[in-house]
């Protein structure tokens, strides 16, 4: 259930948009990814098996999750290589999440609009 205090929703938003990327990136890019592949000494080894487990963690949402999930993992590995480092996947993974988070806000307010058009007018806020 999405919260309906204004107070609620901005925690959702900030565990949403910025704590999961942050946290996501640390320890999946900044420590399995970066760190990994210096200790192993194989960067590729690092980025395939991130990119398997990162894949392996999505299964649930489906196939064309999956998709859009190694699309992002590609983009937000090369910003990792590139001068952004992990400063770079960080904010591309907070911009991936915040997306949607403001499109189903949009999508929400659609969809209470047409139910209270066709006279479904519960209590949904």
């Amino acid at each position: 259930m999405f919260p309906r205090s204004q107070v609620g929703k901005a925690v959702s938003l900030v565990a949403s948009c910025a704590l999961n990327p942050f946290t996501e990136e640390l320890i999946s890019r900044g420590i399995m990814v970066l760190l990994l592949g210096r200790l192993v000494e194989s960067n590729a080894f690092a980025i395939i098996l991130g990119f398997v487990l990162n894949l392996g963690v999505h299964l649930y949402q489906g196939s064309r999750a999956l998709r859009l999930h190694a699309l992002f993992y590609v983009a937000v590995i090369l910003l990792l290589y590139s001068p952004f480092g992990l400063t770079g996947a960080f904010g591309f993974h907070f911009a991936g999440d915040l997306v949607p988070f403001l499109r189903f806000r949009g999508q929400f307010k659609e969809w209470k609009a047409y139910n209270q058009t066709i006279g479904l007018s519960r209590s949904v806020r």
